[in-house]
């Protein structure tokens, strides 16, 4: 009972961290998309 217990907890906690890194990928996309449309505008400026 106590191992099936600690090994709930262990899966719980590596379902959490894999959804706080999909999470952060998610976020470095979108930051990465907003830089390059920021490139793109400022090159538009520039012609």
């Amino acid at each position: 009972m106590i191992l099936c217990s600690i090994t709930l907890k262990a899966t719980q906690g590596l379902a959490n961290m894999s959804i706080n890194r999909i999470r952060r990928a998610s976020i470095e996309k979108d930051e990465w998309d907003a830089l390059k449309t920021f490139e793109n505008v400022a090159s538009e400026q520039q012609k």
